[in-house]
């Protein structure tokens, strides 16, 4: 007998301390709350179950004089109704709680959408930028040109930490350049320089990203091809913008404060 208990404190001891580990594991109240219960029914039932199989009461003599049968009864009834009422109160705290991290979730999304931002871009021939950025092109002995690239903020509110990479085949490594913030209906133009041949056609991708003022993170991309003519005004090289795709803007929500920031 003695043997068979020590088994049975040891598997209890080891099911408790496995059942502690998860709730240190556990984020949220509701996991928490269910090992717990988890662990008090558990040994509860393991409690009394081997004390009736091993005929405890009986053999330490604290049994005499009384109907055991009838405080079975009794512990078995106010057990259960602990157990219906810790799983009732589990049910309800598990409805509450989604409830209010459904509310808290809309709640971030009504705030987001009021503080939107959204990008508008425009390709022209007309040079409005003094900001002149070198794109490193890998072609020598070709004819400067330049793409002249603008931005504005037309959204709800402003933008934060704007990101403008530029990238192609033809440039020795990808650019970027950095706005701290981009107000509403603020504009800022760039003008991308680079040698090119003249009529032969480069394609080049723009990503823009940038957060709103809640720190939510966007990322935006652009494809176009650009062909520089032999064609000038005004000593400005014109160029032609084709195959232009602006692709939908797309919501991050679980970047890193080390990627966001670089």
């Amino acid at each position: 007998m003695i043997v068979e208990i020590a088994l049975v404190v040891l598997s209890m001891i080891i099911l408790n301390k496995w059942g502690f580990k998860q709730i240190d594991k556990e984020k949220e109240t509701f996991g928490k709350v269910l090992y717990s219960i988890f662990i008090i029914i558990t040994d509860i039932f393991l409690i009394i179950y081997y004390i009736d199989r091993l005929n405890l009461p009986t053999k330490l003599k604290i049994s005499d004089n009384i109907d055991t049968q009838n405080w079975l009864t009794v512990i078995t009834s106010c057990i259960s109704s602990i157990i219906s009422a810790a799983i009732g109160g589990l049910i309800a705290l598990f409805v509450a709680s989604k409830e209010v991290e459904s509310n808290n979730r809309q709640n971030e999304e009504n705030n987001r959408i009021q503080n939107i931002p959204l990008m508008s871009y425009e390709f022209d021939n007309k040079n409005s930028s003094d900001n002149w950025i070198d794109l490193n092109t890998n072609i020598k002995d070709g004819t400067i040109g330049n793409i002249d690239f603008a931005i504005k903020n037309i959204g709800l509110g402003s933008a934060r930490n704007v990101k403008i990479n530029i990238e192609s085949n033809i440039m020795n490594e990808r650019i970027e350049k950095k706005y701290y913030i981009l107000e509403v209906d603020k504009i800022e133009n760039l003008s991308f320089v680079g040698s090119f041949v003249i009529n032969e056609d480069y394609h080049f991708k723009v990503k823009v990203s940038y957060q709103d003022l809640l720190l939510n993170y966007y990322e935006q991309e652009i494809d176009f091809s650009y062909k520089l003519t032999p064609y000038t005004n005004n000593s400005d090289r014109k160029y032609i913008i084709s195959d232009l795709i602006i692709k939908e803007e797309k919501f991050i929500n679980n970047m890193k404060k080390e990627d966001i920031y670089g």
